[in-house]
């Protein structure tokens, strides 16, 4: 299913190519109806952008229900079966949970796990005619099917949502499916890439076919526009740090024996992504002696986790070589520079568990040689078939062809774009006042109220600096009797503490 797009742009597109027969007795007709397909091309191309500009500016200054407001509002534009319906949906939910409105972010986020559910058995492949569409017109056609890493954040966000919402049951089921996405990254990857050659080699045959000759990908390859690629490389196995470290400590309050061994390998996995770093064994060292406390004495005591999730996540950007678009990833500052906890007048650091950024700029660097491949194949293409209709028709032809080749031209841009840049963690005794403050190098930058007594866990968002934090909490477990609550340790009291 290739979706409204293909529809709309590309018959537009086909129908003024089709109008060529009638230039000699209809030239001025032609030339409007070109004008036209270029006008409908370019907007069919540029609304999806400048709707995820201004939910991006909203989020940025902490507009969250203006951002949702508009990202609900493109989905009631667009049909279930329209191929840009999955990328509108992961807006929708995070804005929606960004803006407090849990119901509808799991709604949204919902709808689309139904869309993304079936890339766990199935392969992701491209057909025929979503492969010939990206060739005609660009690759902004092909239906959006997201990327791994997209689709494990997906389902760990409806974790969270469903833990706020106390529906333990729907937590435990999304955070096993975020697990599950993991567990088969690197088969997904393969024919996540396999996908993309599909399409590549439809283009090479429609070229060869034609007798067009295209250009080597090396040279845009080295664009300045890809050194930020360089460092970039994915987890062991494609594997989400947090969403691995969210599991278990979820599974630390769960009920069987089993619950916290699979928590235990879920700390030790989380650390042995991060090897190397020494908050985050400080944090984990402290997670696992509050399971050890957990096995002695049947309870854990309570304590409380915070979730930062810092900035916004990297981005896709357009640049243009001749008549040729390709996509390069940007990046957003940091919205918190230095994430602290203030306990009991101390400022303890966070760590740095997991990166976002990192994981889509390594999945898009290994795709990156067939995407610009793909748009050199295409580009060569239609500049073979602009100079056909300029020797047939002469300059009316050529004026067809160019207005086509260029209204036709974008690179796809599509990703989440309101995902987080970065996660950090940190874990203290729930205080006694049930005041958690979080700070940027001392500055507090947002405060949650939790029950004094309980474990708990606080999810606070700060998607660039100076906006205001969206939090929710939840509670993992009830108030503990004193005679069962094990003395806390000194690693446990105050997690990622360690410089």
């Amino acid at each position: 299913m290739i979706g409204r797009k293909i529809g709309t742009c590309a018959s537009t597109c086909f129908a003024a190519r089709g109008a060529v027969g009638s230039v000699r007795t209809r030239r001025h007709t032609l030339l409007g109806l070109v004008l036209l397909a270029g006008q409908l091309l370019a907007g069919c191309q540029q609304s999806y952008r400048k709707t995820m500009d201004a939910v991006v500016t909203d989020c940025a200054l902490g507009r969250y229900s203006q951002a949702s407001a508009l990202t609900s509002k493109s989905l009631e534009e667009i049909s279930k079966n329209d191929g840009d319906r999955l990328v509108y949906l992961l807006e929708a939910g995070r804005t929606a949970q960004l803006a407090g409105d849990l119901a509808a972010s799991s709604a949204a986020f919902g709808e689309a796990n139904a869309i993304v559910a079936p890339y766990l058995d199935e392969k992701a492949e491209a057909t025929v005619t979503e492969a010939a569409a990206t060739t005609v017109v660009n690759q902004t056609l092909s239906q959006y099917r997201g990327t791994n890493p997209e689709r494990t954040l997906l389902e760990t966000m409806l974790a969270i949502n469903a833990l706020v919402l106390g529906d333990r049951s729907q937590a435990r089921l999304s955070l096993n499916r975020a697990q599950a996405w993991q567990q088969v990254a690197v088969a997904l990857h393969a024919a996540e890439i396999e996908a993309e050659q599909a399409r590549l080699d439809a283009s090479k045959e429609e070229a060869t076919t034609k007798g067009v000759s295209y250009g080597s990908s090396s040279e845009i390859e080295s664009n300045a526009n890809y050194s930020n690629l360089a460092s970039m490389k994915a987890y062991t196995e494609y594997a989400d740090p947090f969403a691995t470290y969210l599991r278990g400590i979820f599974l630390l309050f769960e009920p069987d024996q089993s619950d916290l061994e699979n928590a235990s390998y879920a700390l030790r996995r989380t650390q042995a992504l991060n090897d190397g770093d020494a908050l985050v064994a400080a944090q984990i060292a402290g997670d696992l002696a509050i399971l050890e406390a957990r096995r002695a004495s049947g309870q854990v005591p309570p304590h409380t986790w915070i979730v930062l999730f810092d900035g916004l996540a990297a981005y896709r950007k357009e640049f243009s070589v001749g008549v040729a678009a390709f996509p390069s990833m940007a990046q957003h500052e940091a919205g918190v520079a230095m994430p602290e906890i203030l306990y009991e007048g101390q400022r303890y650091p966070m760590a740095y568990i997991s990166d976002f950024d990192r994981m889509v700029m390594a999945d898009f660097k290994e795709k990156l040689p067939l995407i610009i491949t793909q748009e050199i194949i295409s580009t060569a293409l239609k500049s073979a078939a602009t100079y056909a209709l300029n020797e047939q028709f002469g300059s009316y032809g050529l004026l067809i062809g160019l207005a086509y080749q260029f209204g036709s031209t974008a690179a796809d841009l599509r990703s989440w774009r309101t995902a987080p840049k970065r996660m950090h963690v940190a874990r203290v005794e729930t205080p006694a006042d049930g005041r958690v403050i979080v700070t940027d190098g001392g500055v507090p930058v947002a405060t949650a109220q939790v029950s004094p007594g309980t474990s708990g866990i606080v999810f606070v968002d700060i998607p660039a600096r100076g906006a205001p934090a969206s939090v929710r909490s939840a509670v993992l477990a009830g108030a503990v009797p004193t005679a069962a609550v094990a003395p806390s340790t000194s690693d446990s009291k105050v997690g990622a503490a360690s410089e």
